[in-house]
């Protein structure tokens, strides 16, 4: 590896820095020149070749009164950086099996890791099991397949383990080339190659602290400061050598490596990537034409370049975005540490650059120049009134929606609440709504039995300001469905712990059926104070108050005059004392969570259910019989009429009508499904299935089953011989079944 002459002549200077480098730099370059980047085929140029341009651009950053402060560590601490940083990304197989080994030694900084990586793969593998097709299609390429554990030591891997596997190390590879420094370079069996030499105290600390400067490059600078405080007592210039200096140096050259030279076209031409991410970064690459710091303005670098295409260009401008950004806050972390050092002129450690210039910076300018209009284009929804005309078509008007989509929402908060709490036991104590259920409904009236107002309260795991401003106020934005929700309610293999019922993000929206105003005050189950607000559709701006309020959700509704009269129905439909599927409010029938349906009106009646739905923990019995399926917790199903035809996590889909069907030889029965992993494809007004039940086969092989032991009981005793005799010995199932039709039980 090629060190420029300025900074191999500092370090040289001394035997001790001149014997660390060397060896450093022997180790690591010809670990890279004898292993390909097996995780990380499709990536640009990160040969020995990159990493002496970044040094060299790093040298080339800093000011000339800046070269001057260098000391020979600083020379000796940056060159071993550079050649460390990208140090990760060459593990090999057996190195990476080591690495996340549960005996590895490889355990992290405990100033910084508070995971080893054994516990960041399981955490990385449960996350990849969550990614949805485009982020799977974006990483691994069209021919992706779903994240599977990967191959025992020894076994072949597939493509697909070694992208995988990249990914995880992409994230990491910063932290990792700290370890390498200190630990050395993950190898077979556990074994480790020795990268740095610490055959001496000096010889430690320079590992230690070009690990931190290679480290560096991945996080924020500032933990680095603290991590030199606590080490070293000293976060300027401990042992003389800069290393908040150096850090900045490095982060910024290595942004700075963008040019095409780092992605050659003749090997586009003959190559077509999986990745998507990485076709986008070649095109990136190539599209640069020149940087060059010439302009008129000393103290600016200009970036030109010729993206071929919309996607291209809105990355480069994200990337001059981000190269701003980086340069700003170097620049704030280098006042803050050497500002006020005037006694010995550190405060003229600083770069050349402060602002990055480009070609693209005129959009006017630039589209003469290029046959596509530059500007992100796509659809989005231009204003509130969108919404407001999505809420009448979208239910029908029917206010009784409104109520479901409270009661749903509701009982999954209770659910994932009971999830929470079995992994940590302190929530036993938290304080919660004191109420007669898990779930209160409750709809006040007037004096002439008008309702005036909708509350529901509920004791579930209650929402954080974040969660209010990302999902619960965004039309389309389903907090079950983001890795944050999945992260906490699913295990290992991507499965959710909870009955999972909400799932297109739009429920908020169904609120509005009942009024043009909600008020909502919530606490979720880990803060320590909750938040309050009150919107409307069309408001601006949504003004969220924190306050000290019990953990769970409360959501208040009052009914204006115009939306009385449609939803007095809710009030006054069926029986004072019961409700039944059929109620404008009979969306919800299990004993657990609870729900209590309170309705104050001149007679101020409390209805209970008149049936009550199985559970999920419930087995067969006299109106219901079961089976369970690889994709749902547990199918409940009844010829009993006096159930709805489907429901899904105790919440009736469908009321009128069969599902689909089936089979023109037995009758559908009605069915209670379990699902947690939201896999029934209910359609977005929950009225029905959007295809067929993903189930029908076993369904079929348990009402089969049913008849058969039905038969066995209750069939005339010359039943097989009359089998025989209708001719259907060689249709197992449909010959079953119809034989037991004209012999067995009525209604099948």
């Amino acid at each position: 590896m090629k060190v420029p002459p300025f900074l191999e002549s500092a370090y040289q200077s001394d035997h001790k820095l001149a014997s660390f480098v060397s060896s450093a730099l022997s180790k690591i370059v010809g670990h890279i020149s004898s292993n390909q980047m097996v995780f990380f085929p499709e990536y640009t140029d990160h040969s020995v070749t990159h990493l002496e341009l970044t040094l060299q651009t790093a040298l080339d950053l800093a000011t000339a009164p800046a070269r001057g402060l260098l000391t020979s560590s600083d020379a000796a601490t940056l060159a071993t950086a550079v050649a460390l940083h990208d140090c990760g990304m060459y593990l090999s197989r057996d190195g990476f099996e080591s690495l996340v080994a549960r005996d590895s030694p490889w355990r992290g900084i405990p100033y910084f890791d508070k995971k080893d990586w054994c516990t960041l793969w399981d955490d990385f593998y449960a996350e990849a099991t969550r990614f949805d097709g485009r982020k799977l299609r974006l990483l691994f390429g069209g021919n992706y397949r779903p994240v599977r554990p990967l191959p025992p030591s020894g076994a072949p891997w597939e493509d697909f383990d070694y992208l995988l596997v990249g990914e995880f190390l992409r994230r990491h590879h910063p932290r990792l080339a700290h370890e390498i420094a200190l630990f050395g370079l993950p190898a077979r069996s556990g074994n480790a190659i020795t990268i740095c030499p610490k055959d001496s105290d000096d010889h430690h600390f320079l590992s230690d602290i070009s690990g931190l400067v290679a480290r560096s490059h991945g996080m924020d600078l500032r933990p680095c400061l603290s991590y030199l405080e606590e080490q070293y007592h000293n976060r300027i210039n401990p042992r003389r050598v800069h290393a908040i200096f150096l850090g900045v140096l490095l982060r910024i050259a290595d942004y700075f490596q963008i040019q095409a030279t780092r992605a050659p076209t003749e090997r586009t031409d003959v190559t077509i990537f999986k990745s998507q991410l990485s076709e986008r970064e070649w095109k990136i690459h190539q599209s640069i034409t020149d940087i060059h710091n010439t302009s008129s303005d000393p103290e600016a670098i200009v970036v030109n370049a010729k993206p071929q295409d919309v996607d291209t260009y809105l990355r480069l401008k994200h990337w001059l975005r981000g190269l701003q950004s980086e340069l700003d806050r170097s620049w704030a972390v280098l006042g803050e540490v050497y500002g006020l050092q005037s006694h010995n002129s550190l405060n003229l450690l600083g770069l050349r650059i402060r602002r990055v210039r480009s070609n693209l910076d005129d959009e006017a300018s630039f589209a003469k120049t290029v046959s596509y209009v530059p500007a992100r284009i796509a659809f989005e929804a231009a204003n509130a009134d969108l919404l407001k005309l999505l809420v009448a078509p979208l239910y029908d008007n029917d206010p009784g929606i409104g109520i479901r989509e409270l009661i749903q929402n509701a009982i999954d908060a209770v659910r994932e609440f009971d999830d929470i709490a079995s992994r940590h036991p302190e929530l036993a104590s938290a304080k919660r709504y004191e109420q007669d259920a898990d779930v209160i409904l409750h709809v006040q009236c007037d004096s002439e039995g008008a309702p005036i107002e909708v509350t529901i309260t509920d004791r579930g795991i209650g929402m954080t300001a974040d969660v209010v401003r990302d999902y619960f106020l965004k039309a389309g934005a389903s907090f079950r469905r983001s890795n944050t929700w999945r992260q906490e309610h699913e295990d290992a293999e991507g499965h959710s712990r909870v009955l999972r019922t909400g799932r297109f993000g739009v429920g908020a929206l169904a609120t509005f059926l009942l009024g043009d105003e909600i008020e909502v005050t919530t606490r979720h189950a880990m803060a320590h104070e909750g938040v309050s607000f009150s919107a409307k559709l069309d408001d601006e701006s949504i003004s969220v108050t924190r306050i000290a309020c019990p953990v769970g959700t409360q959501i208040r509704i009052k009914i204006p005059e115009p939306f009385r009269e449609r939803i007095a129905r809710i009030t006054s439909s069926g029986p004072r004392d019961k409700i039944h599927f059929q109620h404008p409010a009979g969306h919800y029938f299990l004993k657990r969570p609870s729900l209590k349906r309170h309705f104050s009106n001149p007679r101020d009646s409390f209805l209970s259910p008149e049936y009550w739905l199985p559970q999920a923990e419930d087995d067969l019995s006299t109106d219901w019989r079961c089976f369970r399926n690889k994709d749902f917790e547990k199918i409940f199903w009844t010829y009993s009429e006096r159930y709805p035809t489907l429901s899904c996590n105790g919440i009736v889909v469908t009321l009128y009508g069969s599902p689909n069907e089936l089979w023109n030889f037995v009758r559908t029965p009605n069915i209670c499904v379990f699902d947690k992993d939201g896999r029934l494809p209910v359609n977005l007004q929950r009225t029905g299935l959007q295809g067929e039940l993903p189930f029908v086969d076993d369904l079929l092989q348990s009402i089969a089953e049913d008849l058969v032991a039905h038969a066995l009981t209750d069939a005339p005793s010359t039943w097989e011989a009359a089998w025989f005799q209708k001719g259907y010995e060689g249709f197992p199932i449909l010959g079953l079944i119809r034989f037991i039709q004209s012999i067995g039980p009525d209604g099948y």
